[in-house]
């Protein structure tokens, strides 16, 4: 059970956000962002919520990206792909990107 409840947590938040659930009767409130509701890593959904704006606007500048090409990157996968890592090919991996 411990294992499960493991891979449950690690999940990104943008998996564990479900637009269908309402606020249960156990719960004092709930946090919607976008009309989904945050049911864990609340403080990692309001940063990112806060700073993903001023983050691509910065990425597209210092690249020199068009509004078609940030439309058209997978964020979801290339988060997934980068957390999975250990810390040192995430940096290597990050360098490289850049």
């Amino acid at each position: 059970m411990d294992l499960l409840a493991d891979i449950a947590y690690d999940l990104p938040y943008e998996m564990q956000m479900r637009s269908d659930q309402d606020v249960l009767p156990a719960e004092t409130i709930a946090v919607y962002i976008q009309g989904n509701k945050i049911t864990s890593h609340l403080k990692k959904a309001i940063i990112h919520e806060c700073h993903a704006p001023a983050m691509e606007s910065c990425l597209a500048h210092r690249h020199n990206m068009t509004d078609y090409n940030m439309d058209h990157i997978n964020w979801n996968g290339l988060k997934s792909v980068m957390t999975k890592q250990k810390m040192n090919q995430w940096a290597i991996d990050a360098i490289l990107i850049h």
